[in-house]
């Protein structure tokens, strides 16, 4: 497949969304008083601003794989063995420093509760991802003959999993469906990827992702749009595929940075919550106190450079790269 030089920019701007994401999170969990409330409204906007990242990860996902033409599972359980690696050895490093942190120590068992961890999933909040891609790629070959064959069926699984994914939990306070599903989750996000990679859209359909996605963003951002949101309520989900179709819709020229911030966005999500751990937990930074808005911009800044940079050097490194 011909790497498309947009998908290259929507990941590594992805991957930055995300460090957004835990950056404006982690340090209301670890503050040791309680947040103002017009700081924690803004901290709250700006995740919810940046909801989209997740749901955009796994249409990238189904996309670029759709898009190829050999998608069995002898290929996508090498993808399985590099995630499960991932969790054996980044996961496992993670579980080993939580239970060193929490006043434990190296003791004999400590290996075996960090394993214990990895196994049962019990690491950092966004380690889920690895855990959730292993299962698509399981599935992904069952559906790449979906997505890639008969366009009618490719539309129709699709748009029952956004019946069942998207609109039955919307729908749940004034209407209840007994029908159960028996797939669910981000898979959904996975086939409108594939579905969209089979189709060249016009200018129309472009024109109209950017209005909604500007109204989705100006909704958020009045006291009306005020509220929880999940990867799968509806109005998140607006938000993804417009930002989803403005970049794999359009034209960018080859550029060598973004190249590499591609390969390099994987290792970005995976380093940069450590970098985060290390300021609250070891070094109690405060970032809240004084000057909140600039302090934050400043840390989120400092964590995506060093975690580009940090899997930039690992990257060069035999063996390790297969990892990041």
């Amino acid at each position: 497949m011909e790497r498309k030089n947009s998908i290259d920019v929507l990941r590594f701007v992805s991957a930055l969304a995300i460090v957004v994401i835990h950056v404006v999170t982690a340090p209301v969990a670890h503050a040791s008083l309680p947040s103002d409330a017009a700081l924690a409204q803004r901290l709250e906007t700006a995740h919810t601003l940046m909801r989209w990242a997740v749901p955009v990860f796994f249409m990238i996902t189904g996309y670029c794989l759709t898009l190829k033409q050999e998608c069995g599972y002898r290929y996508c359980f090498g993808h399985v063995k590099k995630y499960i690696a991932v969790l054996f050895t980044v996961g496992l490093v993670y579980a080993l420093l939580e239970e060193v942190y929490h006043g434990r120590g190296l003791q004999r068992d400590t290996l075996l509760r960090a394993l214990h961890r990895v196994i049962s999933g019990d690491l950092w909040d966004h380690m889920w991802f690895v855990y959730a891609i292993i299962g698509v790629y399981l599935v992904m070959p069952v559906l790449h003959t979906v997505l890639a064959g008969d366009r009618k069926t490719a539309r129709i699984l699709t748009f029952l999993l956004f019946f069942f994914t998207i609109l039955c939990p919307f729908l749940k306070p004034w209407l209840t469906i007994g029908v159960p599903f028996p797939f669910g989750g981000y898979l959904f996000y996975v086939c409108l990827g594939g579905l969209i990679a089979r189709r060249s859209l016009n200018k129309k359909w472009r024109w109209m992702a950017l209005v909604a996605c500007a109204g989705v963003i100006l909704f958020l951002l009045l006291p009306v749009g005020r509220g929880e949101y999940d990867s799968f309520h509806p109005v998140i989900c607006l938000l993804s595929v417009s930002i989803f179709l403005l970049f794999s819709q359009s034209e960018w020229g080859e550029s060598r940075f973004f190249a590499e911030a591609s390969h390099c966005s994987w290792g970005i999500y995976l380093l940069h919550p450590l970098l985060i751990q290390i300021a609250l937990k070891l070094l109690h930074v405060d970032l809240l106190s004084a000057w909140p808005g600039l302090r934050l911009t400043l840390f989120g800044l400092m964590v995506a450079a060093l975690s580009f940079a940090a899997t930039w050097v690992l990257r060069k490194i035999p063996g390790v790269r297969y990892l990041f």
